[in-house]
């Protein structure tokens, strides 16, 4: 199965994710198995999740499910880029990043924008962060045009939860239906 062929709309979900700062995001999810399920957005604030990543959820309120743990990780990566202001993280990306990683020779996308200021984007292939992205990466921060950027999923691990609950945030980050294959 290709990147590309994630997104079969037959039992799509949205799942409930809380980092351990307790910032709630919901993603959407397409089944992938008995309670096994394929994230199909690419995460703001959630580490160790990525577009492709296989999850496991449980029930949660409505018709949502709350995210249990990484079952098989995404063969892809996360990353989040800031930009500085007044620049849009997602002109920023549109005419910059992605172009510029395409012509490193790694696919990149989809991306998630939470503007102004950031952008999370996957690349299609893990170890490309390593090398030619990193330095084209360090070099856009080097020109100014973006602040930070970092891995989302580092590790193929998820990280340790914190001891303890996690207090949730009151308010979410929901994300956008993806379309339809066509």
């Amino acid at each position: 199965m290709t990147e590309h062929s994630l997104l079969d709309t037959e039992g799509m979900r949205q799942m409930v994710f809380v980092s351990p700062e307790g910032r709630k995001e919901v993603l959407w999810v397409a089944a992938a198995g008995e309670n096994q399920w394929r994230v199909l957005n690419v995460p703001v604030w959630q580490y160790g999740i990525s577009y492709g990543t296989i999850v496991s959820g449980r029930p949660d309120r409505g018709d949502r499910l709350r995210f249990g743990q990484v079952s098989e990780p995404s063969t892809g990566a996360t990353v989040r880029a800031v930009v500085p202001r007044p620049r849009v993280a997602r002109d920023v990306y549109h005419s910059i990043i992605q172009p510029g990683i395409v012509s490193e020779g790694t696919g990149v996308g989809p991306a998630t924008h939470y503007d102004p200021p950031l952008v999370a984007f996957h690349l299609h292939d893990r170890t490309a962060v390593q090398g030619k992205v990193a330095a084209y990466l360090d070099g856009l921060m080097n020109e100014g045009i973006i602040t930070h950027w970092e891995i989302g999923d580092p590790e193929l691990e998820p990280e340790e939860t914190p001891d303890g609950p996690v207090e949730e945030r009151i308010d979410e980050l929901v994300h956008q239906r993806p379309p339809s294959p066509t």
